[in-house]
Order: C-alpha cells, then sequence, then structure tokens
C-alpha cells in the first residue's frame, strides 16, 4: 500500500517539482534529502515535543524541567551552531510557562495514525492508498475528544485562516476513523510565537542618563515596560501600556468538527492520492511553481539547474517514495 501524509499531499498541490525533488526523484534522478534542516524546521519538531512533556505532566512542579530537557534533547541531535536557536526557544518556554493555560491529563503525544482512504467507490476501505498523521496530543474535556497541535510561528496566523487548514479536518478524519467515533471531535491548535520577550527598551536621555522607551512597537511585555519604568523612576505612557497588553505572544485556536463536517473528507484525500498516482507513475510531468514561496523553498538552488555537482553538495540521494518499503528512509 502506498502511504501519503499531510506534508506530502500539501507540498505536491503547492508545487509539483518541489514534490518531485522530496518524494518523486524524475527531476533529479532520485528524492533528495537536504543535509542541512532549516533551523525553524528543527524549532518546530522541538517545540512540538516539549509542549506535550509541558502539557502531559501538569500539575506536576517538574513538568517545566522535564519540557526544558525535551529541547535540549532535541538539540544535542544537531550541530552546535545551533545552540543559540536553543537557548532561544528556553526564553520563548519559560514565557509560555508563566502565561499559558496548561491542558492537563494529555495524552497519545506523537501518536501515529495510519487509516485505509475509502476505495473510488467509497463503499469499502482502499487495498491501495492510506494516509498517515501525527498527533501532537490528546485530550477528553467534558466527555468529548480534542486533538491537540502545537505550532511555533513566526506570526501568529489570523483565526479564519486556521479554521480552514486542510491538516486539522484531515487528521480529525483519520482519528475518527482510527477509533470507530461517530460523534463531533474537536482540534486545538496552539500557536507560539518563535521570538521571545526582550526587556523593555532603554534609551540615553539629554543629560546622559537612562530612561524607557515609550515605543509601542518594542518587542516586550507591558510587565516588563512597567518594571523598567518603575525602576527608573519614569511615569508610564497609559498608550504604550494598552498597546503592549495587545500584543497576542500565543493563541488557542478551537474547532470543533461534527460527522457532517468530516463527510467530505474522504473524497478529498482520494482526490490527493490521484494526483499523486499521477505524480508518482509519470503521467504528471512536475510544474516549477514560482512565486513567493520559492525564496523558503530547500530545493530552490538545484530547481531550474539541477547539475550533478550541486546535488552532491548540498543533499543526500534517497529512493523514491513509491520504491521505499513502509518505515524505510533510505537515504544515503
Amino acid at each position: 500500500m502506498r502511504t501519503i501524509s499531510y506534508s506530502e499531499l500539501a507540498t505536491a498541490l503547492r508545487c509539483s517539482a518541489q514534490w518531485d525533488f522530496r518524494y518523486g526523484g524524475r527531476l533529479a534522478g532520485s528524492a533528495l534529502r537536504p543535509r542541512a534542516t532549516a533551523p525553524l524546521l528543527i524549532a518546530g519538531r522541538a517545540w512540538g515535543r516539549a509542549m506535550a512533556v509541558w502539557h502531559a505532566q501538569q500539575p506536576s512542579p517538574e513538568a517545566a524541567a522535564a519540557a526544558h530537557e525535551t529541547l535540549d534533547a532535541e538539540y544535542r541531535a544537531e550541530t552546535d551552531d545551533l545552540m543559540d536557536e536553543c537557548q532561544k526557544l528556553h526564553r520563548v518556554l519559560d514565557h509560555y510557562v508563566a502565561t499559558g493555560a496548561s491542558l492537563a491529563h494529555l495524552d497519545r503525544i506523537e501518536e501515529e495514525i495510519v487509516v485505509a482512504l475509502p476505495s473510488e467507490r467509497g463503499a469499502r476501505p482502499s487495498n491501495r492508498w492510506r494516509y498517515q498523521a501525527f498527533l501532537d496530543g490528546y485530550v477528553v474535556i467534558e466527555g468529548l475528544p480534542w486533538l491537540v497541535e502545537f505550532k511555533l510561528r513566526r506570526k501568529l496566523t489570523p483565526v479564519a485562516i486556521v479554521e480552514k487548514q486542510p491538516q486539522l479536518r484531515w487528521y480529525a478524519w483519520a482519528f475518527a476513523r482510527r477509533y470507530g467515533i461517530n460523534g463531533a471531535i474537536g482540534i486545538m491548535v496552539d500557536e507560539t510565537l518563535a521570538e521571545p520577550p526582550e526587556k523593555a527598551r532603554l534609551l540615553r536621555d539629554r543629560r546622559g542618563g537612562v530612561t524607557v522607551s515609550h515605543a509601542k512597537t518594542q518587542w516586550t511585555t507591558a510587565e516588563s515596560y512597567l518594571e523598567a519604568c518603575a525602576a527608573h523612576g519614569v511615569q508610564p505612557n497609559p498608550d504604550t501600556e494598552a498597546a503592549l497588553r495587545a500584543r497576542h505572544w500565543h493563541q488557542r485556536v478551537s474547532i470543533l468538527f461534527s460527522p457532517e463536517d468530516l463527510e467530505t473528507v474522504g473524497r478529498e484525500l482520494r482526490s490527493g492520492a490521484v494526483l499523486i498516482r499521477d505524480l508518482d507513475n509519470g503521467r504528471l510531468y512536475p510544474i516549477r511553481n514560482g512565486g513567493s514561496l520559492c525564496r523558503w523553498c530547500e530545493f530552490a538552488p538545484v530547481c531550474s539547474d539541477p547539475s550533478e555537482w550541486l546535488i552532491e553538495t548540498m543533499f543526500d540521494r534517497c529512493p523514491p517514495k513509491r520504491l521505499r518499503a513502509d518505515k524505510e528512509d533510505g537515504c544515503h
């Protein structure tokens, strides 16, 4: 059976050339894996695991220490030049622990769910295609099952966009299929800014002394601003305090899916499987879909010119996913 995930399908929908470099292997002669993992991807993975540990161990006083150790363990597997990023993430975690609401009894941390897609006629499960999902966590609130996704963001996502993200309903659908749930299923998306708050900004006054900045855009909290004002004998600006209190450092968006909401997901995923099938077998040729997202694409250096020397310098070669057994990485 061929397994597809949200990441693979989202990549194919975004840019089929990017999909081919990662999974297909036709443009470069094999699938490619970058030798250097993007720092934000490492941070996102480490953050999700640390958050799951912190919530799962509530209300233990050791929960924060366990979460910090999880961050360290994730970064120990990476190169030393990322340790500054790790320290920054520790500060993000300290702020989250101090201000965030915990989800006690979080369970099923990083659980893998694999379910067969519906067959083309929908009457039986497919014997060719299945969908793979990874849960950050799971919690029951007032008898209702809630899946939890922890996200580290450069900017918090507008709620209206969060609610439209297909990953959420696809995960809810997979969970319902795996455990035979016929009722409603909720998903909580817990987003946190990747940059920790800084101390209130200090300035030199006209006499060479130190005063506090009243800039509303400074990357700090209202509490830090008020503390700095008190320490330096400065009268706080009410507008600055209000602007800093209005800034959100994290958000938790709760979305409830009814059985009717999930009814079309099977058809969506079947359509996605058809797209992957046609890319796999070469019926569709990968299209380079250039745009603003190219600057974040790890394959941008070889997209227009997949020369051998550049590939060998920046990437490891892997078998195309269609040729790999399940659980097999295959890179060399």
